[in-house]
């Protein structure tokens, strides 16, 4: 239980103050986000960096001298203070960066713009932060037109590990999230967007005998409960990835890759 002294500052205008302040960041972690976040991304704004101060690595001293050199504010401190903003001590590599930046796109707009061939995936259910990190990582690599994320349901493309699990894919491709997965669905309908949906039932039809849509929705679902009913009944047709050697399914980030792959930029013609 927290006591009187601890609680009273929670309260007071200062700590408050500070919260909101930190609360405009997105805290990435881990060296090669960091220095891909220093090298390539210019148009992102890099508040500071924070770098555990016993840690002389050679990769880590080269990141902090290219930050330092483009005005980049670099504050060391002791581990166990490190990993507190990071959350996470056995990914954070000593190295955490505050960022101000919005990773997320408004689907209706895109919707409304987007007047072209577009192949969109999107995930239902998926709550493994790094799961939907190598998603984000391999969509991004495959070519589609953006990742589509429920503001329920999912984890949050601002969580530090997700970013890392990308390797800053999150910084270089289109996200585009809405409140209800299902109501995002209906909204890409009602625009020509068929709603395909991955499933492991026997009616599915083989996903690589189909052809590439002009415009398309892959909706792939929680590994363990598959699609929602809701998101099920959004759904023209289902298909399915044939499996061998009595395996059962894949791993949601490594159907996503097949998808994203075989309907990308990178397919066939």
């Amino acid at each position: 239980m927290k006591n009187k002294k601890t609680k009273k500052f929670q309260d007071s205008k200062e700590y408050l103050a500070k919260k909101e302040y930190f609360n405009k960041f997105i805290t990435v972690f881990g060296k090669k986000t960091v220095s891909d976040l220093v090298d390539q991304h210019p148009e992102i704004k890099i508040e500071r960096i924070l770098v555990d101060r016993h840690n002389q690595s050679k990769s880590l001293r080269a990141i902090v001298r290219k930050a330092q050199a483009k005005g980049i504010a670099i504050k060391e401190m002791e581990p166990e203070a490190l990993h507190r903003i990071s959350k996470n001590k056995n990914e954070d590599q000593g190295i955490v960066a505050d960022v101000l930046g919005k990773l997320e796109n408004d689907w209706p707009k895109f919707l409304n713009y987007q007047n072209g061939p577009s192949t969109i995936l999107a995930v239902d259910g998926v709550t493994n932060p790094a799961n939907l990190g190598m998603i984000v990582r391999s969509v991004a690599a495959a070519g589609v037109s953006g990742l589509l994320l429920p503001k329920e349901g999912v984890p949050s493309i601002n969580q530090p590990l997700l970013i890392k699990a990308a390797a800053g894919a999150v910084f270089k491709f289109p996200i585009y999230s809405h409140p209800k997965l299902a109501d995002a669905l209906s909204l890409a309908k009602a625009k020509g967007y068929k709603i395909i949906g991955l499933s492991s039932e026997k009616a599915a039809a083989n996903l690589f005998t189909q052809p590439r849509l002009e415009r398309a929705v892959y909706v792939l679902g929680n590994e363990s409960l598959g699609l929602s009913e809701e998101v099920r009944q959004k759904c023209d047709r289902f298909v399915s990835i044939p499996m061998s050697n009595k395996v059962e399914s894949l791993n949601v980030a490594a159907a996503a890759t097949l998808v994203a792959y075989y309907f990308g930029e990178h397919s066939r013609d």
